[in-house]
């Protein structure tokens, strides 16, 4: 169990935080499940990822491509979506994006 608090301004989310009432070694994480969609955007690739349960300190990489994500490190709510840009050094196509991008999450530290 945690508590999630969220700032809202005119109806949008400015800023968001997490009470979690454990260590997270002793929370009781499952293995989330993450959907993305990715299209060009006018600043670089936008990656729009969403989770079928909590996901906690969610990290995204790319192999094999220079670049920078616009938000890296976060916590994902089950069914929230969260749209990230992708700016790439190189020109990259959306499919190549897609099969190199990797997300990992605190799950993935302590599975066997």
């Amino acid at each position: 169990m945690f508590l999630n608090c969220e700032l809202m301004a005119q109806g949008k989310p400015i800023a968001s935080n997490q009470l979690f009432f454990r260590p997270f070694g002793g929370l009781s994480l499952g293995v989330p499940q993450f959907e993305t969609s990715i299209h060009h955007g006018h600043n670089g690739l936008k990656v729009t990822l969403v989770s079928n349960k909590f996901a906690k300190s969610v990290w995204l990489s790319v192999s094999e491509n220079e670049g920078q994500f616009s938000d890296n490190y976060f916590d994902l709510l089950a069914n929230q979506p969260k749209e990230i840009t992708f700016r790439s050094i190189n020109d990259i196509e959306s499919g190549e994006f897609q099969r190199s991008l990797r997300i990992r999450s605190l799950a993935d530290a302590f599975r066997n």
